[in-house]
């Protein structure tokens, strides 16, 4: 079983290494700027490290390793937020559009939620966005029985309508103008702040994560495609499933994953962030981030 671990891990580690470094070729090139360079080759590497040390890590030293590559890497990103001017924020991304301007609001865009999804799922979210992380550590424990949802709710896509005529229409008033620097650091700064407030306080009411579950337009996006991501949780020797339920009850996502353990199916949930929490709690190990195809005969489909 370590084998396999170290052998996952390694492919894991050399994917997501080898698709930083295109991305950060590719936006080098087109942005003439080496600061992209080093920025994505940078995250690259960090996060190729990250996957392949908890692969072969402890499952009490897992998490650690993700919540240090969560805080490390969101904390780098919000910094570049703050001192360059960059909006990440979902506006952002139509402004960009309709100026016909590249800047890091859509290129994190299509990084993270249309290009990773393929390979991760919504790795974005368990890895590198600071909502997230915030979250993480600010959201009250909740008492609540999760109630375990096939798909993303009509209230999210009726959100993300919602959110995408608003900001087109909020664009449209301005003239298409662009904002300066100093008017997207305050944007910035004012709609993290109203994020993570309405989502503590929907974390108190729907359990864990419920502003990612319910409300964000980013995760509602790229759960169009994570479903259909190259790596998946994925059982291997489902049989030695104790049915504990460790692994959903772990899951901030609030993903049945015990349902897929028994039924030997990868998860392939919209909504699962590939935090591998289920993993690091299965006493048993029987699940595992893993490619479509087997890297030995036990893994199942």
């Amino acid at each position: 079983m370590n084998d396999l671990r170290k052998k996952a891990g390694f492919l894991r580690a050399g994917v997501i290494l080898a698709f930083f470094l295109f991305i950060a070729l590719a936006v080098y090139f087109y942005k003439s700027q080496p600061a992209y360079l080093f920025l994505f080759g940078g995250i690259g590497i960090f996060s190729a490290v990250t996957e392949f040390a908890i692969a072969v890590a402890d499952q009490k030293k897992q998490q650690l390793i993700r919540k240090v590559n969560l805080l490390s890497i969101a904390a780098l990103l919000v910094s570049l937020a703050l001192i360059i001017g960059i909006n990440f924020q979902y506006k952002q991304v139509f402004v960009d559009l309709y100026s016909a301007v590249v800047t890091g609001a859509l290129i994190q865009f299509v990084i993270a939620r249309l290009l990773l999804p393929l390979l991760f799922g919504n790795i974005f979210c368990s890895r590198v966005c600071w909502d997230g992380a915030t979250f993480e550590f600010l959201e009250p424990s909740s008492k609540k029985k999760k109630q375990y949802l096939n798909t993303r709710t009509s209230f999210s896509l009726l959100f993300l309508i919602l959110i995408t005529v608003a900001s087109c229409f909020s664009i449209v008033l301005h003239n298409f103008s662009a904002p300066t620097p100093e008017q997207s650091r305050i944007n910035f700064a004012v709609a993290n702040i109203v994020i993570i407030i309405v989502g503590i306080v929907l974390a108190k009411i729907f359990g864990s994560r419920a502003y990612c579950r319910k409300i964000c337009p980013f995760i509602t996006v790229s759960g169009i495609l994570a479903p259909f991501s190259f790596f998946k949780i994925t059982p291997v020797n489902h049989h030695n499933c104790r049915k504990c339920g460790k692994c959903s009850k772990v899951c901030p996502m609030h993903i049945d994953v015990m349902k897929y353990v028994v039924e030997n199916k990868r998860v392939s949930h919209p909504d699962c962030i590939m935090c591998e929490q289920c993993v690091s709690a299965c006493p048993t190990q029987c699940i595992m981030v893993l490619p479509p195809f087997s890297l030995q005969k036990s893994i199942g489909k």
